[in-house]
């Protein structure tokens, strides 16, 4: 099979080819220093609100192009280019917040092409957004699947149809025809080429891992902050009174530099008065807050601040050690899977690869980490029994049991032989759970510490996903109280979602749920499927709109997994 980058190339090489016989009035050369800084030079100087989620793709192609307008005739789009949107429309749902409308940057052609660019910076960004969305196109609907001697391929989702380039244009064509055949772009034979080719491999690789295309979306913020830090440009931010909208002051014109560094400010002119708190700015603010799990109100306070100075040689320190992470994690979850990470405290379950439940949870103290886990959902347990582990017995539960058993009695703890028989609340009893001779059990119920839910995830370490009795520490922004299994603020509904999903069973709602963990015997459910379960450690990972997020370190892990040379070595040219 034809790799996805050679295919794009070959497919957009025929559809340009046909337009160069009109000599366009917009001069390359005018527009290819833009082209090379947002994409080779200086990546982080993108100036769109949309990602791009192909940059490697679309980088190649450009190069292959010569650094010139792809979709443009003079001013105007090429004919090509609005058969690719209308192409695109075709597939839209309807709400420009949905996962189709985004790739394809749907909604920003519609609010940019009402009029006509008229300016070489706007003509550009159009136009790389446009091969970021061809390739994308090119993806869902599986022309990277094309077997050139059979011309067999599988047919894609039924809401999307397959392009076929003709003369230069792009039409519909049925799921029955076969798609024409493509012959790849020549390689050239230097040494660059073939780096280039190795770069493509790697990318397609990474574009047929889904749960591992973010490594390279981290490589290249990796970079970026290398630079930044090489620059000498990025300068802290002094001690000063808090900042917002309105705010007239020299730190202003400091932050304004500091978050046009790291992406978060970006204009198409400059403000009259650069140490004036403008709304530009507070949206940069916002911005940046949202990325480390701040509060976003566009006021530059103590907390912020103190993010904000975290300098960019430190950020990069964190971002190789998470990319050492992501690439020990290794194993393809698929398109359904539970995925828990310890510093963000949220649980997400994903089915058919989109986020169906996100939840605040709590993991364990520094003292009882939640170790980094990829397990799998088993069993669903109503009312589960809690059998108290030695350590926790030992050092929490038998001296309160000594001095009230009666009270220890009360909250439906148990003293269970080794055969399951009950046992009484004595000290020569107390002793042999000390030992490990006897269990130390509470009984489920409302009172248990586990909740009323608890969530199977088979691992040597015996950690579990529960419900918990102590719903407040869910209203506080750092969350490690736990002896290292997770607390799940929403439980029934993860149940109810996990179970209707796995049987197949109208009858899993919350109703039903909230039915079988208020009644007094346990029940334990056993997914006929089990469920991937990742519990994973990142401080700092790039999301679905292409966001850099940053998150604290509760555990102090970063500077122990960071691969020092990955940052100290320049990047080669």
């Amino acid at each position: 099979m034809f790799i996805l980058g050679a295919l794009c190339g070959w497919v957009l090489y025929a559809a340009f080819t046909a337009n160069k016989s009109t000599v366009p009035e917009l001069p390359d050369i005018a527009v290819r220093p833009h082209l090379v800084r947002w994409l080779e030079e200086q990546p982080e100087s993108w100036p769109a609100q949309e990602p791009l989620f192909n940059r490697l793709a679309v980088r190649r192609i450009y190069r292959q192009e010569g650094y010139r307008l792809l979709w443009f005739n003079n001013y105007m789009l090429s004919d090509t280019a609005q058969d690719l949107i209308k192409q695109l429309n075709s597939t839209s749902s309807g709400n420009p917040s949905s996962l189709v409308d985004y790739r394809y940057h749907l909604g920003y052609f519609d609010r940019t092409l009402r009029d006509s660019p008229q300016r070489l910076h706007m003509a550009a960004l159009l136009d790389i957004l446009l091969t970021d969305a061809f390739i994308s196109y090119a993806q869902d609907t599986h022309l990277e699947q094309l077997e050139p001697r059979t011309l067999k391929r599988q047919a894609p989702p039924p809401e999307l149809t397959p392009v076929e380039s003709m003369r230069g244009e792009f039409r519909r064509v049925s799921f029955e025809a076969p798609l024409r055949t493509a012959r790849p772009a020549p390689i050239m034979s230097s040494k660059r080429g073939k780096r280039e080719q190795a770069e493509l491999d790697a990318l397609q690789r990474e574009e047929s891992q889904p749960f591992q295309r973010p490594l390279a979306e981290l490589e290249m913020e990796l970079s970026r902050y290398r630079n930044i830090a090489r620059s000498g440009l990025w300068k802290p931010l002094p001690l000063g009174p808090a900042m917002t909208v309105g705010a007239q002051h020299k730190h202003v014109g400091m932050l304004r530099d500091m978050l046009s560094l790291y992406g978060d400010y970006v204009v198409d002119f400059p403000p009259e008065d650069p140490n004036l708190f403008d709304p530009a700015l507070e949206k940069a603010v916002k911005r940046f807050q949202r990325r480390h799990g701040l509060r976003e109100d566009g006021v530059v306070g103590k907390k912020c601040r103190e993010l904000l100075n975290v300098g960019p040689m430190q950020r990069a320190f964190t971002i190789a050690a998470n990319l050492d992470r992501r690439r020990k994690l290794g194993k393809e979850p698929g398109s359904d899977y539970i995925l828990v990470n310890v510093p963000e405290y949220r649980l997400r379950l994903v089915r058919d690869e989109r986020v169906e439940l996100s939840m605040r949870v709590i993991v364990g103290e520094a003292i009882h980490q939640t170790p980094e886990l990829s397990t799998e959902l088993t069993t669903v347990v109503f009312n589960p029994n809690w059998y108290v582990p030695r350590s926790i017995a030992v050092s929490e539960l038998i001296p309160k049991a000594r001095k009230d058993p009666r009270g220890m009695q009360a909250l439906g703890y148990r003293l269970i032989s080794v055969e399951g028989q009950p046992m009484p609340f004595n000290n020569s009893n107390l002793s042999q759970a000390g030992n490990g001779k006897v269990h130390l059990r509470q009984d489920g119920g409302p009172q248990n510490v586990l909740g009323r839910l608890k969530f199977v995830i088979p691992n040597r370490e015996n950690i579990y996903l529960h419900d918990t009795q102590t719903r407040s520490l869910f209203r506080k922004k750092t969350r490690t109280y736990s002896h290292g299994c997770i607390r799940l603020d929403r439980p029934n509904d993860l149940a109810a979602m996990v179970l209707a999903g796995d049987q197949g069973q109208h009858e899993w709602d919350t109703t039903r749920v909230e039915e079988l963990t208020q009644a007094s015997r346990t029940k334990r459910v056993r997914l006929e499927q089990p469920l991937p379960v990742f519990v994973t450690y990142w401080t700092a990972w790039v999301d679905q709109d292409g966001l850099l997020h940053f998150r604290q370190d509760p555990y102090n892990l970063d500077s122990r997994d960071a691969n020092p040379q990955v940052e100290i070595h320049p990047e080669e040219n």
